[in-house]
């Protein structure tokens, strides 16, 4: 029996250490980012660091508008009239799809990613989204934002039927998308 992956956990409930009865964090070999760059295999990732408040700080009710008060209360009030002072970041980042915040996001990806073809095009892209509804979310507002670049943008996910053609499509350099959306899969 052999196992790879590129993320090896020790987590209770799926633990990759333990399936192949081995100590937790030692791999019987391991391959790692710097020497499989140096290698030639991969290429460094660069990183594009942006601060966005939602995505940091969360939301409080009271340092919104009137207008975003309103929309918060009937967004978040339960079935007992209780409303929460605030959304963690992390909670936020759960379960609510910030259109402004994704519109952000995307506009630092496509103006501040790496480019190809003389800066004519983005650079194979991976999007790692929360889950398909995200992921699906996020490509709605990609299609709205950049309407000129059909096909440009695609979800690779486990509810597609082919997903394997469309990562083979993804890893060609020739052809679209150039920006692959994904959940859990790549």
């Amino acid at each position: 029996m052999i196992g790879l992956t590129a993320t090896p956990k020790d987590e209770i409930d799926k633990n990759t250490y333990e399936i192949f009865e081995l100590e937790n964090g030692v791999p019987t070999f391991g391959y790692d980012l710097a020497q499989s760059v140096k290698d030639g295999y991969l290429v460094d990732y660069v990183s594009v660091e942006s601060k966005l408040k939602f995505i940091e700080q969360g939301i409080v009710y009271d340092e919104l508008s009137e207008e975003d008060k309103r929309a918060y209360e009937e967004t978040f009030e339960d079935e007992h009239g209780d409303l929460p002072d605030s959304i963690g970041s992390s909670a936020l980042n759960t379960w609510i799809f910030n259109e402004d915040t994704i519109k952000q996001v995307l506009n630092i990806l496509m103006t501040k990613g790496i480019k190809i073809d003389y800066g004519q095009k983005l650079g194979k892209t991976i999007i790692f989204a929360k889950n398909h509804d995200h992921a699906e979310k996020i490509l709605e507002v990609f299609n709205k934002e950049y309407p000129r670049l059909p096909d440009y943008a695609k979800v690779i996910d486990n509810y597609m039927n082919y997903a394997q053609s469309a990562i083979d499509e993804f890893s060609d350099p020739k052809k679209m998308p150039q920006i692959a959306i994904s959940v859990d899969m790549l």
